[in-house]
């Protein structure tokens, strides 16, 4: 993110002037800090601009080489125009205010807290709002971040034509463009049906099974002429969710070893509010890091880096810190990444996966309504 400073002369030549370095200085920390902590990075591709709007087009894939006679020259591939994208961005303002009088009466200390508020809830919407398009992504609108119906569509359409209405980002029924509608439909949003109340001993085994297959259908994810895309699934994003967070950990443990296939698991707590993450959910989403770079899956926008100007107010004497920031999120190709209820609870739209997981012999050992299960000692 970063702080751009803009302090007036007139801060300098006044008793405020004490305050200017302390007050930078909070305000560079906290920001470091909600990077190093930032869920957004790890979803969506950070790119900048110096635009109102970004719009990117895609084009078709380059035809494979073929063989030919010798001396007879080579074949032009042929490239077509695919769907398009257009992403605009929002302003977003802050302030607060240090008062002459309590530079009077040496009350620098209640300063602080408002520096500490100030940014911190400068990260705490980028987080908010970034979480926000997540699920936006899978039909939800927050109109107090003005993210409506149209915020959370992708860059491919519902009929397949190149200007037609954008796609739902998460959803089943992504197809190739001219195809006709539900020829070669392709998925993205998946749910399985676990149950996750402690009776099922397997549980952890059939989540990494859930992932595999998962992974499995996105490396096999075909571009508009029918050629598989590579994509390299290796990043899981959840909510603040321990149940499954432990259960994901210990399937995945127990199928590759502490390595855990080499998966990166990121725990956000701001996605558990999200409709589609809460604990009924137990969602995650998979996610192609490279893919995501490259197909402009979920991309951020930074137009204008948070800038913070102080100044002395001419009618109240007090020194104004004020922030402004422009950036915007948005999405486009959906081979970037999946999204995986693993209850049936996102089964709209979505494709079910069944857990193939081969059995361990059991012994009960307290047979009630809730059993405790261990291995069977041979």
């Amino acid at each position: 993110m970063g702080v751009i400073f803009n302090i007036q002369e007139a801060v300098n030549n006044s008793a405020f002037n004490i305050l200017q370095e302390p007050i930078k200085m909070i305000l560079e920390r906290e920001v470091e800090a909600f990077e190093r902590e930032s869920i957004i990075p790890k979803v969506f591709n950070m790119r900048t601009t110096d635009k109102y709007r970004e719009e990117f087009r895609s084009v078709t894939a380059m035809d494979g080489f073929k063989p030919v006679e010798d001396m007879e020259p080579a074949g032009i591939s042929s490239f077509e125009e695919g769907y398009n994208k257009q992403y605009v961005f929002q302003e977003w303002k802050n302030a607060f205010v240090v008062s002459k009088q309590v530079i009077e009466d040496n009350e620098a200390a209640s300063i602080e807290p408002k520096a500490l508020g100030f940014i911190k809830g400068y990260g705490r919407t980028r987080e908010l709002y970034a979480v926000r398009m997540i699920g936006a992504a899978l039909g939800n609108v927050y109109p107090e971040y003005r993210i409506t119906a149209n915020s959370g569509k992708g860059m491919d359409t519902t009929d397949g034509t190149v200007e037609g209405t954008k796609q739902q980002y998460f959803t089943n029924a992504h197809h190739r463009l001219n195809d006709s509608v539900g020829t070669y439909n392709q998925s993205n949003k998946f749910y399985a049906s676990l149950t996750f109340d402690g009776s099922d001993a397997l549980l952890p085994e059939k989540i990494a099974d859930v992932i595999g297959q998962v992974g499995s259908i996105m490396h096999k994810y075909k571009d508009e002429k029918g050629n598989i895309v590579p994509v390299a699934v290796k990043r899981i994003v959840i909510a603040e969710d321990y149940v499954l967070e432990t259960a994901l950990r210990e399937g995945l443990r127990r199928k590759f070893g502490d390595s855990l296939g080499g998966y990166e698991i990121v725990v956000s707590p701001y996605l558990s509010d999200i409709t589609g993450f809460t604990d009924s959910d137990h969602a995650l989403l998979l996610i192609s890091p490279e893919r995501n770079r490259e197909g402009m899956g979920a991309t951020w926008f930074d137009r204008v880096p948070l800038t913070v100007k102080s100044f002395i107010d001419d009618h109240t004497d007090a020194n104004y810190w004020t922030g402004r920031a422009r950036f915007g999120a948005g999405f486009g190709d959906f081979r970037a990444m999946s999204y995986i209820a693993l209850t049936s609870s996102g089964s709209t739209n979505a494709t079910q996966i069944t857990p193939v997981v081969a059995g361990k012999p059991v012994h009960v050992t307290n047979p009630s309504s809730a059993p405790v299960y261990t291995d069977e000692i041979a």
